[in-house]
């Protein structure tokens, strides 16, 4: 897992078709489901279309849950998406954005709009457990230092027991961490869901945790800190939709952005 962020300091703010093997395929499924992440470059004067296509965008037959993201990054604007589905193939993108978005060198390769993320943690955590709260969704972003990239992998190959249990005792749930390189830096995209009742609680008890403290003194090591983390080691990233099937109507945006946290 990632670096579970520090999870919360007391201000918590609140991102293709399948031709080939997809690199972002959850090494684990709940209820059967597979996790993808992917990313796309928003050329200069288009963010607005995107946004205004995004927020009109039907629920896909082939996914579960669908979640669009806005960050920049070295002043360019990026689309990141999140999806889950029942098969091991993310769902095709829509046809309007095609136009408007501008494909990665490697997706460019491939002939897909949208670059798919390698995925390189997940956690259930809280899964087991009943929502106590509005279920709260966060997507964060942050960049991995070069030469901490196989230590920061090794790291999350092997989380430490308490840690797991840390987070799951946070409330957080589908903790997922995908990884992806861009204009020559290697760059973390985080997506998860808080259950709780009271995040900024559960964040200043999880502060506490003596093995979490010793797991953040590593992970902090291997990143370097957008300028929205606060004291943190993750930025926000902003929610532009998100879909869910099992839902009677389009989900409200409850994205926390500028989520602080070290994981």
């Amino acid at each position: 897992m990632f670096t579970p962020m520090r999870f919360l300091l007391a201000t918590i703010i609140s991102v293709a078709a399948c031709h080939t093997a997809f690199p972002g395929i959850s090494p684990k499924n709940i209820s059967e489901r597979h996790r993808h992440a992917s990313v796309a470059l928003i050329p200069k004067g288009h963010l607005e279309d995107v946004k205004e296509i995004i927020s009109a965008l039907p629920q896909s037959d082939s996914t579960v849950r669908d979640g669009y993201y806005l960050r920049t990054i070295s002043g360019k604007d990026y689309l990141f998406r999140y999806s889950e589905t029942t098969t091991t193939c993310a769902s095709k993108q829509d046809s309007k954005l095609t136009d408007l978005l501008e494909a990665l060198p490697n997706a460019r390769n491939q002939e897909q709009l949208f670059e798919p993320l390698e995925y390189i943690f997940y956690e259930a955590g809280a899964a087991d457990k009943a929502p106590t709260g509005e279920i709260q969704r966060i997507a964060m972003f942050t960049e991995l230092k070069a030469e901490k990239e196989a230590h920061y992998r090794l790291l999350h190959d092997n989380p430490w027991p308490d840690v797991v249990k840390a987070i799951r005792r946070a409330n957080f749930r589908h903790f997922s961490i995908f990884l992806e390189e861009i204009d020559g830096h290697i760059y973390l995209f985080g997506w998860l869901e808080y259950t709780g009742s009271d995040l900024t609680a559960d964040g200043a008890e999880n502060k506490k945790d003596p093995a979490s403290i010793r797991w953040w003194r590593e992970t902090d090591a291997c990143q370097i800190a957008p300028a929205d983390s606060g004291d943190g080691t993750w930025g926000g990233m902003q929610e532009l939709q998100f879909l869910d099937s099992s839902s009677t109507r389009r989900l409200d945006v409850r994205c926390r952005l500028n989520f602080h946290n070290n994981l």
